[in-house]
């Protein structure tokens, strides 16, 4: 009896960009006396190198336990690692802002110190004062809503992208919106001018204007630096998110935290340098673009599990979580983050800038991604 022959089997299909580069390889196979030629007239020696292969060097501000970079980042990483090779990618990774401070980063990324980092319109208040919009109170808690509705804002022809993002000569990758901004204090209030002529830190830009309204004094520093500042008194307080705050045992110097200000966000802007993106072919384009997208779903939907739980681990910790009911919260809106959303736009407009344009298309896209999320 004749047993027919067993099917073979039938390989996976590979991804588009696997097979369009095993086919430019097959194209360039030579023969070895056609090669030897080639190789003479060039003047080249040696085994052929794909000039398409590029090494992308990763430059985070944030540690790599940072919720931001240990959800994102690493993310990303993981992601490029795996399919950069198929194209010609390699990574070198430098966490915990090794290759310079985020106030540095655009000249890093002119230089070409490093081809991929975070910009931080907080932190870039000179270089980007439209884009602290999306820092602006009251908007949103949801960071996957307010991370699309950034990457929407700085979109191509964007006003925020015309005006201030192309004259730094980088391209958004991912964005990040760290929602959830409280006031953390040594002492208790629930009173939004409670803590009138103190000493607050703040990240800067839009959330200077937050602790103004408040009828504080905002002073700039790292968050690190937050617990030896208030255990000698030197700041009573900080305006951030509790997400950021586990790592700096700060409950011991500022027990009290309100829940439900809601008084912003800080916007991060993962970018690549224009000259950078110039040169990679379509193919590594692709796998960087994906890469980006993944990157941003991972990392907002892991911020929005976070929040909460932050909030509990501050409970634990020893902080008093000041619950706002929702008369309290109407009060904070009215004296807090409207008169600082008002003075921004007022601000910047005199200086000459399209603020409400910027506004206009932030609220928009806000819109455009909540009614996207019911």
């Amino acid at each position: 009896m004749n047993v027919p022959p067993e099917p073979r089997n039938k390989k996976p299909q590979q991804p588009s960009y696997k097979r369009k580069r095993q086919r430019k390889r097959q194209q360039w196979m030579l023969p070895a006396a056609g090669l030897a030629t080639l190789l003479a007239v060039t003047g080249c020696a040696g085994p052929g190198v794909d000039s398409d292969d590029v090494t992308l060097k990763f430059a985070e501000g944030f540690s790599a336990s940072h919720p931001i970079a240990a959800n994102g980042s690493m993310y990303f990483l993981d992601r490029l690692r795996e399919e950069g090779p198929d194209v010609g990618i390699s990574v070198e990774f430098y966490p915990s802002s090794q290759l310079g401070s985020f106030e540095d980063v655009p000249t890093m990324l002119s230089s070409g110190i490093a081809d991929i980092s975070d910009v931080v319109p907080a932190y870039l208040s000179a270089q980007l004062p439209l884009s602290s919009a999306f820092d602006l109170p009251g908007y949103t808690t949801d960071s996957c809503v307010g991370a699309a509705a950034v990457s929407r804002s700085v979109a191509e022809g964007s006003t925020a992208r015309e005006q201030e993002i192309e004259q730094l000569g980088v391209r958004p990758l991912w964005s990040v919106l760290l929602t959830g901004y409280e006031l953390m204090t040594s002492e208790p209030t629930t009173d939004p001018h409670g803590r009138q002529g103190a000493i607050l830190r703040s990240p800067g830009g839009a959330v200077d204007r937050v602790v103004d309204a408040m009828g504080a004094a905002g002073v700039s520093m790292p968050l690190g630096d937050m617990y030896e500042a208030a255990s000698r008194g030197t700041v009573d307080g900080t305006v951030a998110s509790p997400t950021s705050m586990a790592p700096y045992k700060l409950a011991e110097v500022l027990p009290n935290s309100t829940i439900g200000a809601e008084l912003g966000s800080v916007a991060v802007l993962y970018s690549i340098s224009e000259q950078q993106w110039s040169e990679l072919n379509d193919e590594q384009r692709v796998v960087v673009t994906e890469a980006a997208e993944a990157t941003e779903q991972n990392l907002c939907a892991k911020l929005n599990e976070l929040l909460p739980e932050a909030q509990d681990q501050m409970e634990k910790d020893g902080t008093t979580l000041h619950r706002l009911t929702p008369d309290q919260k109407s009060e904070w809106a009215q004296e807090v983050s409207m008169p600082a959303r008002e003075n921004w736009r007022s601000d910047l407009t005199d200086m000459g800038l399209p603020a409400e344009a910027v506004l206009e298309e932030w609220e928009a896209a806000l819109r455009k991604e909540e009614s996207a999320d019911e």
